[in-house]
């Protein structure tokens, strides 16, 4: 190889890497050179840096975004604490994802396969954009209809088009992209096992208190009444696993029904109370210092929240506490 020839050859190599690093810092977010390319290079450059996604579809918009202590939160429900791990998932699947085919460039082909503009009339497209601290976008595209066949080197597909682009994508992998914040949200309230319950204070609203307690036998029996077991058992379980299907800012104002009251035996106590509009909140106190940390802990997370449960949760909690106080 001649002097001259090297010299001409390492110029234009030293260009070509040169433009190719101009174009994954100014270029667009999503790859156009052709099949094969990572989707969104910012975001496969750098996931972990994403601190605000914004979903769009024809019924409105979702947005998460990174709290302070490193969580994510939606504005959209008072920055409530949402799915680390679903915003995980969502992220790691698109920086994941690959161009595979290139698709139409016609714009009344793009409704076939999903990708049409979201403000456009019946559209059925869903419009992720993710930025990082900045403002800076390291992903924005407008997804379609998911193919459920092996596409590149995943199990399905789905096809793309980046807003203001012609060209439309089928591209490698996909997420579920719900517009349903209950898919979304920490659904979980608080989980206490059956078995942990040492006594139970329920409250009625227009009746006398009972108390159930656990014997050394590790049975449940109520005060001097006589309760099917099965009722003590489904009530001493209200507490397990609870989950949220909608979540409020407290509101201290609204009277309050019945309530319930959970002792553990390391001594935390759990007071559940049902406001009259269907809301339910939550207070934890400690009554032995093996159990402070765990109610401050609740407190923090439950406090500031009133929460509706689905209805067999509800049952539960309030419909086994009313029977077992109708004996």
């Amino acid at each position: 190889m001649s002097p001259r020839f090297f010299t001409a050859l390492l110029v234009a190599t030293v260009i070509a890497v040169a433009g190719a690093s101009w174009s994954v810092m100014h270029g667009p977010v999503t790859a156009t050179v052709g099949t094969g390319e990572v989707a969104f290079p910012p975001l496969a450059a750098g996931p972990d840096a994403v601190h605000r996604i914004e979903l769009r579809t024809t019924e409105g918009t979702l947005s998460f975004e990174r709290s302070e202590t490193g969580g994510w939160v939606t504005p959209e429900k008072h920055r409530y604490p949402v799915s680390s791990r679903r915003i995980r998932e969502v992220v790691t699947e698109l920086a994941d994802m690959r161009l595979v085919e290139p698709k139409t460039r016609m714009a009344e082909r793009y409704p076939l396969i999903g990708v049409e503009p979201v403000d456009a009339a019946d559209a059925n497209s869903v419009e992720l954009r993710l930025e990082d601290a900045g403002g800076r976008v390291l992903a924005h595209a407008l997804f379609g209809v998911r193919v459920w066949h092996r596409t590149g080197d995943a199990r399905h597909g789905i096809f793309l088009r980046e807003p203001g682009a012609d060209r439309a994508w089928l591209a490698s992998g996909g997420t579920d992209m719900s517009y349903d914040m209950q898919d979304w949200l920490d659904r979980a309230i608080i989980d206490v096992a059956a078995d942990e319950i040492a006594a139970i204070a329920v409250r009625p609203e227009a009746a006398e208190d009972l108390v159930v307690s656990r014997g050394s036998d590790g049975m449940l029996t109520a005060d001097g009444r006589e309760v099917d077991p099965d009722v003590l058992r489904r009530l001493a379980s209200g507490l397990a696993r609870l989950s949220l299907i909608d979540v409020a800012p407290r509101r201290e104002a609204v009277a309050a029904g019945a309530s319930l009251s959970y002792t553990t035996g390391d001594g935390l106590v759990i007071e559940v109370a049902e406001r009259q509009d269907g809301w339910l909140t939550f207070q934890a106190t400690a009554t032995g210092p093996d159990a402070r940390q765990r109610a401050d802990a609740l407190n923090d997370r439950l406090a500031p929240w009133q929460y509706r449960l689905a209805d067999w949760q509800y049952e539960r909690l309030f419909g086994a506490a009313l029977k077992a106080v109708d004996g």
